[in-house]
């Protein structure tokens, strides 16, 4: 009831769904900084796959989301490269005899959770440490229309944001029932689920 047609789990049984073959691997790099190992690494999500001898095959059809996936990649590429401009600093300006920061880094790693020719979704956990007292983790979902690349809201997915909106707080709520939360969280969550 919640989600707009096109997006359901179950579709027609005339219209399943196939899966995709796609491939998730990474991109990496690390140098040593005054005794310290730099270190980022981040997915590449492929439309495709690699066999065991070594071929490529592509999975053709797709071309909106092969393009949506390829500007993904370029981007959480220079985001890494830009966090290990900050990881330089931090180890050129950490003291050298520190054995407690020898590694610097930004590792994301990729979790596909739909692969199928309606939706591509997956969801990212980065985690950062730049040398403070403990490391910093970042959560990002992605959502994107197969056909068309398009990068999905939750108001392209869901009829009602108002009954997905009482769906999560009252969920918030049950997971951290010692938890104090604020009197317009609700209204935040909703915020939230409009701004993506």
């Amino acid at each position: 009831f919640l989600f707009r047609k096109q997006f359901e789990e179950e579709p027609d049984e005339n219209e399943v769904p196939k899966t995709l073959d796609l491939t998730v691997s990474e991109q990496f790099s690390m140098e040593q900084i005054n005794g310290r190992y730099v270190t980022i690494e981040c997915p590449v999500l492929e439309l495709g796959y690699e066999t065991p001898n070594g071929n490529w095959v592509n999975t053709d059809g797709f071309p909106a989301l092969e393009e949506a996936l390829n500007m993904y990649n370029k981007e959480e590429w220079d985001f890494h490269v830009g966090s290990r401009s900050v990881l330089r600093n931090a180890a050129e300006n950490l003291e050298e005899d520190n054995e407690a920061y020898r590694e610097l880094y930004t590792y994301t790693d990729a979790y596909v959770t739909r692969n199928d020719t309606n939706v591509f979704s997956f969801y990212t956990f980065t985690r950062h440490y730049e040398g403070w007292v403990k490391e910093l983790w970042d959560w990002e979902t992605r959502n994107f229309d197969v056909k068309t690349g398009k990068l999905l809201t939750f108001e392209d997915v869901f009829n009602d944001l108002e009954k997905l909106t009482e769906i999560v707080t009252a969920e918030m709520k049950a997971a951290y029932p010692e938890q104090q939360f604020l009197d317009d969280m609700e209204l935040l969550v909703h915020k939230g689920l409009q701004e993506n």
